[in-house]
């Protein structure tokens, strides 16, 4: 279901649009810049590229029931929220589940100021089916073993990762559950090395099996309220709501015309809506910026 919201807005929002509308306007270039932005660390082997590279994206649904940027039962019990990290040099052959919507993190080493960065506990290079894990990054319940954190397990190369992953028949989501991530928390040394061997792993795994499309990445989740809402969302560093028009020719953009207005109604501050197209036959995203989609400007 689609949620077309139509809002009538005071004088004094009108009157600031033309300041907030030039940042607006720059959005799709800044995302694209860090999407073409490849770099092994981000000034030191403790500073994973994801810090100042490349795009953290979540897909979502909307609904009237919850704020987007809420998370999911599932993400505050476990205290991970799954994201997608995509750059230039990590093909992907599909959207996340025919998805035609969400949200896109600022990487956190280059937030504006007022915006609070994220950290990430851990990555797994394909889908981690982390809703059976302990507290997302740890083991799966059907492999509690094998699916601990690939340090704990002496993986720390792409290849040892690929090793790992493929020891097992390719049944169902078996491997997709058996698979060990990466540890990228502070008590890890080294994480921006960990970072790259688990983006190569994707890679390399793309060459053996096209369908593995997309990797994951957990996020730390932001302070809660007694009620498990973010207790601060204008710090979260949200720097677009995203739509697109999957294959059946459906558009995301009234629903994320919902979210550009339920994020202003909550915190006063206006995200840009930007549409993302992925090219099938490159596996590459663009991203691309219209007056006309905003719904507040």
């Amino acid at each position: 279901m689609k949620f077309l919201r139509v809002i009538s807005l005071m004088a004094v929002i009108v009157s600031a649009a033309g300041f907030v509308k030039q940042a607006d306007a720059n959005v799709a270039q800044d995302l694209t810049a860090n999407y073409n932005k490849i770099v092994k660390n981000c000034g030191a082997s403790d500073k994973p590229a994801y810090l100042c590279s490349g795009n953290l994206i979540r897909f979502t649904s909307a609904s009237t029931s919850y704020h987007v940027w809420d998370p999911s039962y599932q993400s505050y019990t476990k205290k991970g929220i799954p994201f997608m990290y995509i750059r230039r040099d990590i093909p992907i052959d599909k959207a996340f589940q025919n998805k035609t919507l969400g949200l896109i993190y600022y990487p956190s080493m280059i937030v504006p100021k007022g915006k609070t960065g994220d950290e990430a506990r851990c990555m797994f290079p394909v889908d981690g089916w982390t809703d059976g894990r302990i507290l997302r990054c740890g083991e799966h319940s059907t492999y509690p073993t094998a699916s601990k954190a690939c340090q704990d397990q002496g993986i720390d190369t792409a290849t040892s990762w690929i090793n790992h992953f493929t020891s097992i028949p390719d049944n169902g989501s078996d491997r997709l559950r058996h698979q060990c991530g990466f540890d990228l928390s502070n008590v890890r040394t080294n994480t921006a090395n960990i970072f790259n061997e688990a983006l190569k792993a994707q890679q390399s795994l793309q060459a053996i099996r096209g369908s593995y499309s997309y990797n994951e990445l957990l996020i730390n989740v932001a302070p809660l309220t007694v009620n498990n809402l973010v207790a601060e969302p204008a710090k979260l560093p949200i720097q677009t709501f995203f739509y697109m028009v999957n294959d059946q020719g459906q558009s995301g953009l009234d629903d994320a015309r919902y979210y550009q207005r339920d994020y202003y109604t909550q915190t006063g501050l206006i995200v840009p809506i930007v549409k993302a197209t992925l090219d099938i036959k490159t596996g590459k995203m663009t991203y691309s910026y219209s007056d006309s989609d905003q719904l507040i400007k």
